[in-house]
């Protein structure tokens, strides 16, 4: 990932204090707009939304401080040591969605439901085939793919996580 330099003139003394108040500016946020010329404010074709989608970066260490200037490494918010994506823990073999509930007859209840499944199969915990009032998922991928098939799972488990090595 691209770790670009930012440096700031600190003539009026007005950045440094900033840098000294809030702990070096770090985890601040740098928004790079980038346009062509022609789009820049008094040319002929002005246009303030013409750019390129928005670079975000976050200020991740401070590099150089003097009287004249401060200079800053940033870093790509992709690029994240210690940071869970999706923000969330990563599992191998865990769903998080909450399935359906049997409330009584043939109804399920499918209030606060993330799991999609509305099908007429019902399996167990253990995936074997079960009556209607027992239907429970066991939060497993091998759970999705008896529902769903050959289907597109959408399952929040990561199934690939295991396969590499290190």
């Amino acid at each position: 990932m691209p770790r670009p330099k930012i440096t700031v003139s600190n003539v009026n003394l007005a950045i440094g204090a900033a840098a000294i108040a809030w702990k070096d500016l770090l985890r601040a946020t740098i928004y790079r707009y980038r346009t062509l010329k022609k789009y820049l404010v008094g040319e002929a074709s002005e246009d303030l939304t013409a750019h390129w989608p928005v670079d975000i970066y976050r200020m991740e260490r401070k590099t150089d401080q003097n009287k004249f200037y401060l200079a800053w490494e940033l870093k790509c918010l992709l690029d994240c040591e210690g940071q869970k994506l999706p923000r969330r823990q990563v599992l191998r073999n865990a769903c998080t969605k909450i399935y359906r509930r049997y409330v009584s007859g043939t109804t399920f209840d499918y209030t606060q439901t993330t799991c999609p499944y509305a099908g007429t199969a019902y399996y167990n915990t253990l995936g074997t085939i079960v009556t209607i009032d027992k239907d429970k998922c066991g939060k497993r991928v091998s759970d999705c793919r008896l529902r769903f098939g050959n289907a597109p799972l959408p399952t929040t488990a990561f199934p690939g996580l295991a396969k590499v090595n290190v």
